[in-house]
């Protein structure tokens, strides 16, 4: 029977006219009030703060000033250093690794134009950092005291030093004194960006423009004392004049002044200090003073002054000051929790604080009206007016209805699919039921032009024709997999289906009204057989998001795929969203990331060799990065150009419009040169002697937007000109070099694919070894080389030779034992087998042929138990002899095989992780290296007394690498090598890892364990 949903009028009727404008009173100021919180929130919605402090590498959590160099690095002040930040790691310099350094307590910073670096201390003078080179100016070099107090402008603009006796002039290493005349007022001015000088006290402020006309503004300020400690002064763009007391917040323009008060969000009795502006015109102020807490940051906007505080992510409300980045990045230092970044977010989250039902959300659906469904785990959720009201169905049981499929027809009829074989349709306000008859889960809904309704559901496809089941297709009919996760209908009219089992096409019916299928899988070119999205571009391309495969483009009957190797952040595709800039927008288990269609179609093309992908996750907006799918539809695109996505905790909208591109390249720098681990200075380039071979070159791509993001490229000029990438390692290690001249380049691009093509260069010269210096000692120096050469290489031949009959010795040697145990197994197996198997059949027949009371029963019975446990000896010695799920199941389950038996048997807890390696090896090196395993296995058992031991076999860059690791007894290795009591166990592994020319390695010491590690190459064709 339908359902109905009951929908609440929201009506009141007011008798009396009074009371309707009370009514009115009310709401109005129940509206004011709401604006006010939704303002709020959106306002701290948009922004996220992270918080840097000791636990991140900053020495100290007190950050008193922060600025950026020419070059990039972002330096902080600590009272227990001075420190350089590159967006990936805190570098800090003091006492202890910088002899130059006097004192740790900085204070103050102040760049020139030319990168030079003025760092102020406590107690230990003027710090410059120019060209990577450090100095110090105490009262030894002219200033008049090494305690600093400011850096500030006279009234002409002129830079000076203040410290506790008096203020300087720095000119060319020189300090002069500042004449009293020019910081009038006890500095109390203010040197505007259009050239007007503002002196301020507590009647009022003067006005002098460059013209020398004067004007006098009677405003009294109120400050925290009657040093107007707290007042600061700043004009924006458009020549406003800001200011704060006490009493409120000021705007100055042509004479006009403009009070801000409570009313329009000015926190009460707190001086704002107004730090800088946004490219939209807001204004970022501080609160309170470094000593004084204040309530946080406060933004100004459109008339309205917002706080964001503690409860918004502010670390602390002891604030200094706000520094934007060339990246518009905003840091706030604090006295004593760090340093925090603010940064815009285009993500919005919404989640059952907005009134979702649930926060695991699955299948999301705009209708023609504009709501947004969203099916969640605890029913169905519709979003109107800016939150998310109920929208719940219940079943005959009273139990609400999970939603697992959405759709809405072109005539406004929603349909919804739910996880026990039902459906519903909602008509003129009410729901109808319909079942399958089964309980199949529905994932997917849509109706055809023809009118035909088809269910993708976990047990195949089903049609329904007028509102009943028509047809039910399953792999019986062609289908690859029952599990129908997506179905679409591309412009040309053909439906196309996304399973578990690969991607298909429905053909035209045939005389029966039956369709037929064309499937396409992984041995067609598809990235994976586990379809999640569907995509039709405007050109008609076809693009296929898998769940663990990548994204693939099918166009003219051929596939083309996208994996992590092409530069796709992750290999989950489970939905795909085209915005209006033709980026595609897809959801995975960690995120949600952007790639470029047009970047897609060139490296299809072959016009590019890497694609750029960006990714986003929390730091973006969202509550969980882990994304949803399989259920549809799995993402939509709003009728605002907005991005739906499903989430474990909500939705992610994503804006795109409001999505910033980073156009700045990331500034590239070596920061330190080793050579055989020696660090060396690389300023002016690198000489490497003939006796030097390894070489370490660390360097950075400076971007605070995604620093994990940021990629690198190089190349070494002179000996190629190819470039490699390196993805976002910052260090590489050489351990060897040519004779000759070289150039190292390295650049590096920003989360966007923005690359600094300049990068930076080393250059390397590597010198050439040599004797003597005349021709006759070259000669003979040559000569004597090439008779040491030659009989060295007739050496080496002989040795290779006599090592390749060792290893033939051995192989064959083994291969004979493996031979004979086999045959020894079979032999087992067949004949001592079925004889123990006799008995037992015999033992049982004789136990049936007796009476309950015969005495032979107990005997009979001890007979057959015994064969039973005889068999069971046999199977056992028989398998360890010759494992026969070898040949029948491959390498990979014989492995996982062994490893269970033993994890259900043994006393020892093992943990076991096997990747699938079958067919890396060939036949031969298989059973090696199963006797491998084993043989390091049986010791863990036999000899290491251990508790719990771990176990791997994994794949790396064509390298089998096996490792066995206890937490036993362990032993001395060495001691154990050359004991003629150890066994041949240790030898047998070493021989085997000869013959297969791989390496191993043991790791043990008394009472510590063992560590076995084994490394294989690929077995030769």
């Amino acid at each position: 029977m339908p359902e109905e949903i009951e929908e609440d009028s929201g009506k009141d009727e007011m008798g009396k006219l009074i009371r309707k404008k009370i009514f009115t009173i009310k709401c109005f100021i129940c509206f004011i009030a709401f604006a006010v919180i939704i303002f709020s929130y959106t306002i701290s919605a948009q922004y996220r703060l992270d918080s840097f402090t000791t636990d991140n590498g900053l020495p100290q959590n007190g950050v008193r000033d922060v600025v950026q160099t020419p070059d990039g690095y972002l330096w902080l002040t600590t009272f227990d250093g001075l420190v350089r930040y590159d967006g990936s790691k805190f570098v800090v310099y003091d006492k202890n690794n910088t002899p130059e350094i006097l004192s740790n307590r900085f204070l103050l910073l102040r760049v020139e134009a030319d990168g030079t670096l003025l760092a102020g201390t406590e107690d230990g003078g003027l710090t410059v950092y120019q060209n990577g080179v450090f100095r110090t100016y105490t009262v030894a070099d002219g200033l008049p005291s090494n305690k600093l107090t400011d850096f500030g402008s006279d009234v002409q603009g002129n830079f000076y030093v203040g410290t506790a006796e008096g203020k300087s002039y720095f000119r060319n290493g020189k300090f002069l004194p500042v004449p009293e005349s020019e910081i009038p007022n006890n500095n109390r001015f203010y040197r505007s960006p259009s050239g007007n000088i503002w002196f301020f006290d507590t009647d009022g402020i003067r006005e002098k423009s460059a013209n020398d006309e004067q004007r006098f503004y009677p405003i009294p300020i109120r400050a925290y004392n009657e040093k107007l400690t707290g007042v600061k002064l700043f004009e924006d763009r458009k020549g406003n004049l800001w200011f704060s007391d006490l009493n409120g917040v000021y705007r100055l323009k042509d004479g006009e002044i403009t009070k801000f008060t409570e009313k329009e969000g000015v926190p009460p009795n707190v001086c704002l200090l107004p730090q800088l502006e946004e490219n939209d015109g807001a204004i970022w102020f501080t609160s309170g003073m470094p000593w004084i807490a204040g309530v946080g940051l406060v933004h100004y906007k459109d008339g309205r002054f917002t706080t964001l505080g503690k409860s918004t992510g502010l670390s602390s409300l002891l604030l200094h000051k706000i520094t934007r980045d060339r990246e518009d990045n905003l840091w706030i230092s604090t006295t004593d929790r760090g340093l925090n970044l603010l940064k815009k977010q285009f993500i919005r989250s919404l989640s059952t604080a907005d009134g979702l039902a649930a926060t695991e959300v699955y299948p999301i659906l705009q209708t023609r009206n504009g709501d947004v469904y969203a099916g969640t785990t605890k029913g169905l959720s519709v979003y109107r007016d800016g939150r998310f009201t109920d929208a719940l169905i219940t079943n005959n049981e009273d139990k609400i209805v999970s939603a697992t499929a959405l759709y809405e027809e072109e005539n406004g009829i929603l349909w919804l699919g739910s996880t026990d074989g039902t459906f519903y349709r909602l008509e003129n306000g009410a729901w109808k039921k319909y079942s399958l008859g089964n309980d199949s889960i529905i994932w997917t809904i849509h109706k055809d032009e023809a009118g035909v309704v088809r269910l993708g559901t976990d047990k195949g496809l089903y049609e329904l024709r007028d509102d009943r089941l028509f047809k039910t297709y399953t792999t019986a009919d062609g289908l690859p997999s029952n599990d129908v996760k997506i179905i679409y209908q591309d412009r040309k009219g053909l439906i196309w289906l996304g399973t578990y089992g690969g991607l298909v096409k429905l053909e035209e019916k045939n005389e029966t009204n039956t369709a037929s299928f064309s499937v396409f899988t992984t041995e067609n070119g598809l990235a994976s057989n586990r379809i999640r999205a569907l995509y039709e571009d405007n050109n008609g391309t076809l693009w296929i998001g898998t769940y663990d495969g990548g994204l693939s483009r099918f166009a003219d009957g051929k596939f083309i795929n996208f994996t992590i190797e092409n530069g796709l952040f992750n290999n989950g595709v489970f939905q795909i969203l085209e915005d209006d800039k033709n980026n595609f927008w897809i959801s995975c288990n960690k995120g949600i990331y952007r790639v470029n269609r047009q970047e897609l179609e060139d490296f299809a093309e072959g016009r590019i060799a890497k694609i750029n992908s960006i990714a986003y996750g929390k730091p973006d907006g969202m509550l969980n990065t882990e994304a949803n799918g399989g259920r549809q539809p799995a993402g939509i695109k709003t009728t605002n150009g907005k991005l739906w996505f499903p989430t474990q905790d909500g939705v992610a909208v994503v804006d795109p419009n409001e999505v910033s591109f980073n156009r700045q390249p990331p500034p590239v720098q070596i920061e330190n040169v080793l050579i055989d681990r020696v660090a060396v200075d690389f300023r002016d380039g690198i000489t490497i002697q003939a006796n030097q071979n390894n070489l370490e070159i660390r360097y950075t791509g400076i971007s605070f937007i995604k620093p994990e993001q940021v990629k690198f490229r190089y190349r070494i000029e002179g000996l190629s000109e190819e470039w490699t990438d390196v993805r976002n390692i910052r260090e590489l290690y050489f351990p060897s070099f040519p004779a000759g001249e070289f150039t190292f380049h390295i650049i590096a691009a920003n989360s966007d694919g923005v690359w600094n093509e300049e990068g930076v260069r080393l250059k390397i010269v590597v010198n050439a070894p040599f004797w003597k210096k005349t021709w006759f000692i070259a000669l003979a120096s040559l000569s004597a080389i090439f008779i040491v050469f030659t009989v060295f290489k007739l050496r080496e031949r002989e040795l290779k030779r006599r090592q390749l009959i060792q290893q033939e010795f051995s192989r064959k040697l083994l291969e004979s034992q493996e031979s004979e145990r086999k045959r020894i197994a079979s032999e087992m197996h067949d004949s001592l087998g079925q004889y123990l198997l006799a008995i037992k059949n015999w033992a049982l027949f004789g136990l049936n042929s007796l009476t309950e009371k015969d005495a032979a029963r107990q005997y009979l019975t001890e007979v057959s138990e015994t064969s039973s446990l005889a068999i069971e000896e046999v199977r056992e010695i028989a398998h360890n002899l010759r494992p026969y799920q070898l040949e029948r199941l491959g390498l990979t389950n014989t492995l996982e095989y062994m490893l269970k038996n033993i994890k259900n048997s043994a006393a020892i807890k093992f943990v076991y992780e096997i990747e699938a390696i079958d067919g890396f090896l060939s036949k031969d090196d298989e059973i090696i290296f199963y006797r491998i395993v084993q043989e390091c296995i049986n010791n863990v058992i036999k000899h290491s007394n251990a508790e719990n031991a771990w176990v791997s076999v994994k794949l790396e860059q064509d390298i089998l690498i096996f490792t066995c690791r206890d937490d036993g007894k362990g032993f001395d290795v060495e001691a154990a090598k050359t004991s003629s009591e150890s066994g041949l166990g240790l030898e047998g592994i070493a021989e085997r890892v000869k013959i297969l020319n791989g390496e191993y390695k043991i790791e043990s010491e008394n009472g510590k364990g063992t560590n076995v590690i084994v490394k294989v190459g690929k077995s030769n064709e």
